[in-house]
């Protein structure tokens, strides 16, 4: 029970989006395994995030966000801009590009 509250948080809005999209598209619908794939690549999304933010490290450029919010808001706002959105979309963008366009 207690690896099913865990797991819970990840897999409700999944399956939510899951069965919106095939809902939404059912006069028309997505194949099964195209819209897994899509799903399947936002974890590779979230796998490749999170070895760019890794790779700030060496750089000297792996800063904790909380405690950049409570000493240095400016710095935060710069990290925000300069780091975090710039990886994230760029995560997000890549398995987009390569593979999703194709389909």
């Amino acid at each position: 029970m207690g690896q099913l509250l865990l797991i819970a948080p990840i897999a409700v809005p999944v399956l939510f989006w899951a069965v919106y999209h095939y809902h939404k598209d059912r006069h028309l619908p997505e194949p099964p395994g195209n819209l897994l794939l899509c799903f399947g690549l936002g974890l590779l999304a979230a796998g490749l995030s999170k070895l760019m933010y890794i790779g700030l490290g060496p750089l000297g450029l792996r800063l904790d966000a909380v405690a950049l919010a409570e000493s240095n808001g400016p710095a935060l706002f710069a990290y925000a801009l300069l780091a975090i959105g710039p990886i994230e979309e760029l995560a997000k963008m890549l398995p987009f590009l390569i593979v999703v366009l194709r389909l």
